[in-house]
């Protein structure tokens, strides 16, 4: 017998990276208009056909991390609406520095003062995450500048979660369906009694079925 052979292929889901670099000009005036939970945003930017923004809150994010400057990367779900069955898996880290600091392609972030690395799940309704403990009073420039460079790269999966979801409701489905009890028997009564729809006749001693 010949052998039966077979084969598979395992693809891995296309894997996006971006990086943006956010100055903050007048860190010091900003941080004085914009209280604990207010935030400015950088410009939009695109990577992967999404669209993403980089959130500051110069004096925190909430009561925890009061005083605390927090750097989010936000999905922008109004300007790129995402399909609930499926989640953006992103990894990133957050580098800070003064305003004379850059970071090209070709440079590190490990020039700059600050980093903080983070990891989310992207869906509609958990668009923004990052770093939310930064001290950085000491890395703003001479003058008065804050450069945030958010590096990251993410792919598109499907959602474990809205699978389950989907799965509970079609057993739910399957729970509310009632199933009629078994009628072979009045079935079988009827078509003796009148012999509609039979083929065979059974003669049985002085009757004919």
């Amino acid at each position: 017998m010949p052998t039966q052979t077979s084969a598979s292929v395992y693809r891995p889901s296309e894997v996006w990276r971006g990086r943006h670099q956010f100055t903050v000009l007048g860190h010091s005036d900003v941080r004085k208009t914009h209280g604990n939970g207010e935030f400015i945003r950088s410009g939009a930017f695109k990577v992967g056909g999404y669209e993403w923004q980089i959130l500051c809150y110069p004096s925190g994010y909430d009561d925890e991390h009061n005083g605390h400057e927090t750097v989010l990367l936000q999905l922008q779900v109004a300007m790129t609406p995402m399909d609930p069955n499926v989640v953006l898996e992103a990894s990133g880290s957050i580098a800070i520095g003064d305003g004379s600091s850059s970071v090209s392609e070709s440079e590190s972030e490990n020039d700059f003062c600050c980093m903080a690395d983070f990891c989310h799940k992207y869906t509609n309704d958990e668009p923004a995450e990052g770093c939310r403990n930064l001290t950085i009073s000491c890395l703003v420039g001479p003058d008065d500048s804050l450069t945030e460079v958010c590096s990251f790269e993410f792919q598109v999966v499907a959602s474990k979660m809205t699978m389950t979801a989907a799965r509970a409701r079609l057993l739910a489905l399957e729970q509310d369906m009632v199933v009629p009890p078994p009628s072979i028997s009045w079935h079988l009564e009827r078509l003796l009694e009148t012999g509609v729809g039979s083929d065979v006749t059974f003669s049985v001693e002085d009757g004919e079925f």
